[in-house]
């Protein structure tokens, strides 16, 4: 399905079981969507920028969400790829996933931000006892 436009690599797939279709996530920052039964390229549109890292299909409500590199995650309607909601500002990498929540309306970004490490102190060495 991929063609030669496409990167050969591909963070993430997701697959939507009442439209048959798979949408792929793209290090170039758009996502493509192509019909499973025949391979054919239905969609593509640029979604952030830089790589996407994440994308999963919301079936029954119609919807795409997606993570990308820039910090941000966004909600797509599926049928004509038109943007339902981007919502973050973290820092670059920090969306990884983004998973369907179980109720109506409910979808959740996991964001895995690393903490800063705290520095290093420098300690003096141990005073001998004298005996």
């Amino acid at each position: 399905m991929i063609d030669g436009g496409d990167a050969a690599f591909v963070p993430s797939v997701a697959f939507d079981p009442r439209g048959g279709r798979v949408v792929a996530a793209g290090i170039d920052g758009t996502v493509s969507v192509w019909h499973a039964a025949t391979g054919a390229l239905a969609a593509r549109w640029a979604s952030h920028v830089g790589p996407v890292n994440a994308v999963t299909v919301d079936p029954d409500r119609g919807l795409l969400l997606t993570a990308g590199h820039d910090g941000t995650a966004a909600v797509w309607r599926l049928a004509d790829g038109g943007q339902v909601r981007r919502v973050g500002r973290l820092p670059a990498g920090a969306f990884d996933a983004v998973p369907v929540g179980p109720r109506p309306g409910l979808a959740v970004a996991v964001a895995f931000v690393a903490a800063p490490s705290p520095p290093l102190s420098r300690s003096r060495p141990a005073k001998k006892a004298c005996a």
